[in-house]
């Protein structure tokens, strides 16, 4: 079992905010046009704990770890589809294929089901890398994530359509790259330097600020993607050699994370409902979210952590 590292708190906190502020429309063009990148921070957080935890249990059942994730991410997931309803427009995200449902078809007009099409994404991922772990060796994880890599980079390439971000953005292929960076971190525990990474972080920053990677031109989707990948890792790198700053607010928040991912939408359709004064709205948001997010923690998501506790590695 991997320890928990306070610093990857502070990271997951971080990209959560990102990505909330990016759906809110934050009048900023750094979060309006790019603060999707909150996703794949936590795509690469997913993927890194996942490569620790099979690499320090190689004996681990497929069957525990799969029972393990199910336990985890599930009964949150569909309860929030039964809650929403709309069973027309949510039947492909209980299929966990919201993504191709995008590809093919665009966003639904039914705006709770809009960000799940992340979590179908997310699991496709989890369930085949870990597939792909249980059967090679150790050694051989760097070279399968590279060859990932390179596949992932030639998708982009021809997958991409002038005007239309869904089938790079939305495709599993094609957005391999923070999953894969943050496996490379967790089986290699790669140390660059402060001072490289820093100079690295905020030359991105500047990029992103002018520079709308999801949507723009061949060469920014083929050269943005895998530096929003190389990005991920080094902040999963500053979180796990660097932040070492215990807070149980932080800690809190994290814990309830993907909670505060699945209920933002509908907190932020009645926001927009109450107010239109954006700082308001943010507010309420906000804290709502993670109130909620809370409460639905200790209620449906406690009891069957517990059980995943239970299950022997």
């Amino acid at each position: 079992m991997t320890n928990r590292i306070s610093g990857l708190d502070w990271i997951r906190v971080l990209a959560l905010i990102l990505v909330v502020l990016h759906h809110l429309g934050f009048p900023n063009v750094f979060l309006r046009d790019n603060g999707w990148i909150g996703m794949d921070i936590l795509f690469a957080l997913s993927s890194y704990f996942l490569t620790k935890s099979i690499i320090e249990n190689p004996n681990v059942s497929l069957k525990r770890l799969f029972l393990k994730r199910i336990l985890t991410i599930w009964p949150l997931y569909f309860f929030y589809l039964l809650v929403i309803g709309h069973f027309d427009q949510t039947w492909p995200y209980m299929l966990f294929m919201g993504n191709w449902w995008v590809i093919k078809h665009g966003w639904s007009e039914f705006n709770l089901i809009g960000h799940m099409w992340a979590l179908s994404l997310i699991e496709q991922f989890y369930f085949g890398w870990a597939f792909i772990l249980s059967r090679i060796n150790k050694q051989h994880i760097v070279k399968v994530a590279v060859v990932g890599l390179i596949v992932s980079f030639f998708a982009k390439l021809f997958l991409f359509v002038p005007g239309n971000y869904y089938p790079v953005y939305m495709n599993t292929i094609a957005r391999l790259d923070p999953f894969l960076w943050g496996a490379l971190l967790a089986v290699t525990s790669i140390k660059i330097p402060r001072l490289v990474s820093s100079l690295f972080l905020v030359l991105g920053t500047i990029v992103l600020m002018f520079v709308n990677i999801r949507e723009g031109n061949l060469l920014t989707v083929l050269l943005g993607y895998p530096l929003i990948g190389i990005a991920s890792m080094l902040l999963l790198q500053k979180g796990i050699y660097i932040v070492n700053n215990n807070s149980k607010l932080v800690s809190d928040i994290s814990k309830w994370g993907f909670g505060i991912y699945i209920w933002q939408k509908i907190v932020i359709e009645l926001a927009t409902r109450i107010t239109d004064n954006q700082f308001l709205i943010i507010t309420i948001v906000l804290i709502i979210t993670v109130a909620v997010a809370a409460l639905t923690y200790n209620f449906i998501q406690k009891p069957f952590i517990k059980l995943k506790t239970n299950i022997n590695q």
